[in-house]
């Protein structure tokens, strides 16, 4: 057993032949980021499809009868308010399941509930298409457990790092992982799109479940945002690392940076979102906005590590829980606002409110973040590291 002060960086680096960097299958960290990346990208395309499939399921089709007659109707006569209850459902049950989540981790592993919490996802959407043609509260009820399901991973994945992220690699180790899930929107929303244009909206939860514009162009552009956003909490998570590392700012500096630079731009392009009146002007807007949220993803979602390792996948789920209302509201919330699609006004309302929400959002993290050490947290505390059995005390 290694004692003292002696770091988990130093364990990694100096001890072990590992080769250079870019041999990412002998470190066996990396692997692990890569391996949680997908994990997310699974469970992203799990969430997002209903996103594009009910732009199928509610819009008017031409439909043919025995007698040859044709006449246009929708497979789901929902309005917007019921959408809106259909579209939040996940996070009823996401929400409830952070903190579980969290607990769990730490008792079993997080590696056995981010597992359960991706295959039991999965199932759930795969009987998906039979419970929305059966009836549509039995519908909620469904994606609500699985949001239930799915709330246990990301708390599961802080448990995971805070054991095996090297201090000076944590930020792009977690920043790697996450990313995964804005990628897997990526490649959701324009497969669905395809999918539900070609085979039928059905044929979304079955794929995924198993591995003014018209549909395809929604999906190509909903994606567009979070390509970007996936690509920035990456770039996040290695500049922080590369600052930390030359001591330009202290972790607490830094953290603060890239969440209230990520804020910042949410605020002014989603403000900027409902004047420049355009197809190309809004999604610009909306590409900036999202996609530069990026920013703010890296710096949070390593603050719980920071603070508290032992406790890293709690705290994350007690801060995922909170930042799941909004999940729930803001569907609800727009179908009673924006009444009329077509309506500027109307829009613009939304958008002063998710404004109003990233500029309290800055305030907050000005006063309060932090990324240093607790006091409460600051115990010695045993760690293994992977299959090298090798084991240190940790003072930090």
């Amino acid at each position: 057993m290694t004692s003292g002060t002696e770091s988990c960086e130093n364990i990694v680096d100096n001890n072990m032949n590992l080769g250079p960097s870019w041999k990412i299958w002998r470190h066996k960290r990396y692997v692990v980021a890569i391996m949680a990346f997908l994990g997310f990208m699974n469970i992203y395309t799990l969430r997002a499809n209903l996103s594009i499939a009910i732009v199928d399921m509610t819009q008017l089709k031409n439909i043919t009868l025995d007698n040859g007659t044709t006449i246009l109707k929708k497979d789901f006569d929902w309005d917007s308010k019921l959408q809106g209850y259909v579209l939040s459902s996940f996070f009823y049950g996401y929400v409830f399941t952070q903190i579980a989540g969290g607990y769990l981790a730490t008792k079993i592993g997080g590696t056995w509930v981010f597992s359960f919490g991706i295959a039991s996802t999965a199932f759930f959407t795969l009987i998906t298409p039979w419970v929305a043609k059966t009836n549509v509260y039995f519908f909620i009820v469904v994606r609500t457990i699985e949001g239930l399901c799915e709330g246990l991973t990301f708390p599961a994945v802080q448990e995971i790092w805070s054991q095996w992220a090297p201090p000076a690699e944590k930020s792009r180790l977690v920043s790697i992982s996450i990313s995964g899930g804005y990628f897997g929107a990526v490649v959701a929303m324009p497969a669905c799109s395809l999918i539900a244009s070609s085979l039928g909206w059905e044929y979304i939860f079955y794929i995924f479940a198993l591995l003014d514009f018209d549909l395809n162009q929604v999906g190509f552009l909903a994606a567009l945002p979070y390509l970007v956003m996936s690509l920035m909490v990456q770039a996040g998570g290695y500049s922080a690392d590369f600052i930390l590392q030359r001591k330009y700012l202290n972790t607490t500096q830094v953290r603060k940076l890239l969440i209230m630079t990520g804020f910042s731009a949410q605020a002014i392009f989603l403000l900027l979102a409902g004047y420049w009146v355009s197809p190309v002007g809004t999604s610009v807007c909306l590409v900036v906005a999202v996609g530069l949220g990026g920013l703010a993803v890296s710096g949070m979602g390593v603050v719980p590590i920071d603070i508290a390792p032992k406790f890293a996948s709690v705290i994350y789920g007690i801060a995922t829980t909170v930042a799941t209302l909004p999940g729930i509201i803001s569907p609800i919330l727009t179908g009673y606002l924006v009444t009329d699609s077509t309506n500027i006004f109307q829009w613009r309302i939304v958008f002063y409110i998710a404004s109003g929400i990233y500029l309290f959002g800055i305030i907050v993290c000005f006063m309060f973040i932090s990324g240093v050490r607790q006091s409460w947290a600051d115990k010695e505390e045993v760690i293994m590291k992977g299959n090298h059995n090798q084991y240190f005390v940790s003072t930090e």
